[in-house]
């Protein structure tokens, strides 16, 4: 009897493990993860750019698929920020002096750089004002005032230009180096070494008049940019001339563009009003009336902290450096003093 009750108790035992438990068929959200591009612009074009296709880079894909923002498997990734190490980054171009030293600084920051695109990403995000009002308005180099209170601000993107008629209407994106000299090709178009955000106004202005002395202002921006007359009798006439405060920026910049593009240089001096500037060189690039301007606002302007911080956002950006501002010695290492 005992031996009978023992094994029916194990027969339901064995019936209770086999038909129990109906939730193997749950489902968990966790398997359905959307993902969208996380660099996308959402930015049009300069008004005075219609040209410019706009890729708004807003749909959405699996996990499984490379989103718009991710390089091509044949693109070198940029370093993120403050992984540079200056020794290794420069170490070709050790022990070089006067043009060769160019030339290894040109290769250095031609293998790194990738073209990222003519696009607001890099202006909205790195041309803030953190380091004057330090309001994160725009940092427009036109209409900031160093020492009092800026003439008006920027909100960052709904000022974006735009029409425009005067100042204060709206900012977009001025080349230093305009394009015009280099026939708006690419990749110096999208560089955002030479890239600054400005007011509209002040930079149809400036067009492609070179940088100057004034000497006798034609007309005179509300933080004191002037257009006129070059001052220098190596040169007659118009130019535009920035406040003092971003003299050196525009000047490295502008050394960072005959380094950067030395193999294509010489052939730019017939593009627009490229003459005035340039001499047909891949050496020297500038007339000596240019060259001598923009060694004297370099030593004017020394290196600050908001180029600094520009320079290794470019890096982290489109992959390369301006060596000028890295070291601001290579200038009179080059071109002398």
């Amino acid at each position: 009897m005992n031996i009978q009750l023992l094994l029916l108790s194990l027969a339901v035992l064995t019936l209770s493990a086999c038909g129990g438990g109906g939730g193997g068929n749950s489902s968990s959200s966790d398997g359905n993860i959307e993902t969208t591009s996380p660099g996308s612009d959402n930015s049009g074009s300069d008004s005075d750019n219609p040209d410019v296709a706009v890729d708004n880079g807003n749909s959405s894909t699996t996990p499984s698929q490379p989103t718009p923002s991710q390089p091509k498997p044949s693109e070198p990734t940029p370093a993120e920020p403050d992984s540079i190490n200056q020794a290794t980054y420069y170490a070709d171009a050790i022990g070089e002096t006067g043009y060769s030293l160019k030339t290894a600084l040109s290769r250095i920051i031609s293998l790194g750089h990738i073209d990222r695109g003519y696009n607001w990403v890099f202006f909205n995000a790195n041309d803030r004002d953190l380091y004057f009002e330090n309001d994160g308005s725009i940092l427009d180099i036109y209409s900031e005032n160093p020492t009092a209170a800026d003439p008006y601000h920027y909100v960052i993107a709904s000022d974006q230009c735009g029409n425009f008629n005067s100042e204060n209407d709206c900012y977009n994106r001025e080349h230093a180096f305009p394009q015009s000299w280099f026939d708006r090709d690419y990749p110096m178009r999208s560089d955002v070494h030479h890239l600054f955000a400005t007011d509209g106004f002040v930079n149809s202005r400036r067009s492609n008049h070179p940088y100057g002395n004034v000497s006798s202002a034609s007309w005179t921006s509300r933080n004191g940019s002037k257009l006129g007359n070059e001052a220098s009798a190596q040169f007659n006439g118009t130019v535009f001339e920035p406040i003092d405060e971003f003299k050196g920026d525009l000047a490295r910049a502008y050394f960072y563009i005959a380094t950067r593009y030395e193999n294509r240089i010489a052939n730019w001096q017939g593009n627009g009003t490229a003459d005035n500037v340039l001499n047909g060189t891949a050496n020297q690039v500038f007339d000596s009336w240019h060259l001598n301007l923009l060694k004297a606002w370099h030593q004017l302007d020394p290196v600050s902290q908001k180029e600094r911080d520009r320079n290794q956002a470019a890096f982290a950006y489109q992959g390369n450096r301006n060596p000028f501002v890295d070291n601001p010695q290579w200038v009179n290492v080059i071109w002398g003093q």
